[in-house]
């Protein structure tokens, strides 16, 4: 009988488990069988909330980097020539910090990049200190607003230096990781009474950094130590020699120095007549670093002139460079008489204009006219027109030339100065009052000229353009 039961019990279970295989089958078959025309069914899941970093709404559109290397690589791109320094040993580690006065926070002073051309203080602040911060309050970034610098020991430095005063700085160029605001300030290097670049600097000063943050400024101050020796920024020197010729004039590009801070160009003009000017355009293209602009020249410590630009983010294998063209300096004068009897006649009008279409003086590709003279009973203004008959070369007008020309052999000697004088030879007026693209005016007072029926017009040392766009490739290693 036991034996029956115990059959008829294993029996049952085995149908209820069965039961319960087909029913458990089925429940499965709804969730990944697809019926043609019906889309499958997958049951969502619920993620666990992300721990985020708790940003400022102020600083909601600053960038957010996962880690440090990022950072760096942040400032990397948005700082000229900054990996290379780093590379090599240009920037200092400062490593100081300090908590701010009755704050919840600390303000952070990290490295320092210090040259002959910029001085960079990268820094950074906890964001516990600007939690408070919105961005009805801040047009800009609530952060570091300048900084200034306090010798320890009596130097002579010009005491407009040592003070930088923050510029408005945007949500593009500071980046946050873990709970800090990183930023930077840039100000000029040091310069003496005589604002002659202070070389080399070995020098302790106490460095006051004044915070903009929510409900008003706070003040940091640290020990700071700046070093530099100009030799340290020296990374290669590359002989060029290439010689370009134009126009009968022949310029020598001699050497390339690449530097930490920026890149020198060595050029020599070959001509006893002619002496290159303040201003030429060049490029250096290279695939790390993009193109350098080179604008101006100065003299160099020798006989030449150099150029300078920006420096490189890393030192390049080759660079494709270009001349597209540059000023030069003659040694050819215009001077010309021009009859003004005309403006001492009577007239009822106090407006008056003669017409005149004088060609003054043709040269280099261009043709200077004395267009037309306006006048009153006060003044007396000459218009003059610079028409191009060519590419290459054209006259420079006077105005240019004189705003960028910084490259005189001796006391004195510019180029394109223009003035006016009178019968006598005495000069009653220099400079032009107006300058358009190919036009200049100069003003003259009717006293100065009411007794003389004529002047004369002297334009000295013409300085022209000369066109060359020619390019060639420079190798570095």
């Amino acid at each position: 009988m036991e034996d029956k039961e115990t059959k008829k019990g294993s029996v049952q279970l085995k149908v209820f488990l069965a039961i319960g295989t087909v029913l458990a089958l089925f429940v499965m078959t709804q969730f990944i069988t697809e019926e043609p025309g019906e889309t499958k069914t997958i049951p969502k899941v619920t993620e666990e909330p992300k721990d985020e970093q708790n940003i400022p709404e102020a600083l909601q559109n600053v960038k957010v980097a996962q880690s440090m290397e990022e950072v760096e690589k942040f400032f990397q791109t948005n700082v000229t020539g900054l990996k290379q320094a780093e590379e090599n040993g240009a920037v200092k580690k400062i490593n100081q910090q300090a908590s701010v006065p009755n704050r919840d926070g600390k303000f952070y002073v990290d490295k320092i990049w210090y040259s002959e051309d910029r001085f960079f203080v990268f820094y950074s602040i906890d964001l516990s200190l600007l939690e408070e911060a919105s961005s009805n309050e801040y047009v800009t970034l609530p952060v570091m607003d300048g900084f200034f610098l306090e010798p320890m020991e009596e130097m002579n430095v010009a005491n407009q230096h040592l003070k930088f005063f923050g510029m408005p700085e945007t949500s593009q160029s500071a980046i946050i990781y873990k709970d800090r605001l990183y930023h930077k300030g840039m100000t000029s290097p040091l310069h003496n009474d005589q604002w002659e670049p202070i070389l080399p600097l070995q020098h302790m000063f106490t460095a006051t950094f004044p915070l903009r943050l929510p409900g008003g400024y706070e003040s940091i101050e640290f020990p700071m130590q700046i070093s530099y020796n100009p030799e340290d920024d020296f990374i290669k020197s590359i002989a060029i020699n290439k010689q370009m010729n134009k126009n009968d004039l022949q310029l020598n590009i001699k050497q390339l120095e690449i530097g930490v801070s920026n890149n020198t160009v060595l050029f020599e003009l070959i001509d006893e007549n002619h002496q290159l000017n303040g201003r030429l355009a060049a490029t250096m293209k290279t695939d790390q670093s993009g193109t350098r602009q080179i604008y101006f020249l100065t003299k160099d410590r020798s006989s030449g002139y150099e150029g300078n630009s920006e420096p490189f983010n890393e030192t390049p294998e080759h660079i494709d460079f270009t001349l597209q063209s540059y000023e030069v300096r003659s040694n050819e004068n215009l001077t010309d008489e021009v009859d003004i009897s005309p403006i001492h006649e009577p007239t009822e009008d106090y407006a008056n204009e003669i017409v005149y279409e004088q060609t003054l003086k043709e040269a280099y590709g261009t043709k200077i006219i004395l267009n037309r003279i306006t006048y009153n009973d006060l003044q007396a203004t000459f218009h003059l027109s610079y028409e191009k008959l060519s590419d290459s070369p054209f006259l420079v007008t006077p105005n240019l030339a004189v705003m960028h020309d910084g490259l005189p052999n001796k006391a004195g000697e510019v180029g394109n100065v223009l003035t006016i004088t009178d019968e006598q030879g005495e000069i009653i007026q220099t400079g032009p009052l107006r300058i358009g693209e190919d036009t200049v005016s100069i003003q003259v007072d009717q006293s100065k000229i009411k007794d003389t029926n004529s002047i004369t017009i002297n334009i000295d040392n013409l300085v022209y353009n000369v066109y060359v766009n020619e390019t060639f490739q420079i190798e570095v290693d």
